[in-house]
């Protein structure tokens, strides 16, 4: 009898769990899923009003959105398919080579205004397209 009301007992137990414990911590799970996709389009909405403040970091935008580095990071790339700092790049890049082709501003002013050291932004443009900032606007103007 004893071994029959353990064995009912840890049926149960897997009855409860498998019934009431599981689902609702999957629940749990997707509603925080949610949560940050919620949380990583106000941060993309952030970055793209904000891409020009040179201490826009992951670290920050974590504690913007009151969650930590790794998730908002995971989240962030499984979301959009980039990491974090390739999608703050791209968008810099981009805005840099509008104003490249709009405006008559010196390069240095330009890396300036999408948040960069001018000898970085010379760099990481160049890695990124293949030619300097200075070469790339001579190219759109000819």
């Amino acid at each position: 009898y004893l071994l029959n009301f353990v064995f009912d007992n840890e049926e149960l137990t897997y009855l409860l769990l498998d019934s009431l414990f599981f689902p609702s911590m999957e629940l749990l799970e997707s509603l925080n899923n949610e949560n940050l996709i919620q949380k990583i389009a106000q941060l993309v909405q952030f970055l793209n009003e904000n891409y020009q403040d040179a201490s826009t970091s992951l670290e920050q935008s974590a504690e913007l959105l009151q969650t930590d580095i790794h998730s908002l990071s995971r989240e962030f790339k499984k979301y959009l398919g980039v990491s974090y700092i390739d999608y703050l790049t791209d968008l810099r890049i981009e805005k840099s080579k509008e104003l490249l082709r709009k405006t008559d501003l010196q390069v240095n002013e330009i890396a300036e205004k999408v948040g960069y050291q001018p000898s970085y932004f010379n760099r990481i443009f160049k890695k990124k397209l293949g030619r300097t900032p200075g070469n790339f606007r001579k190219e759109i103007q000819h």
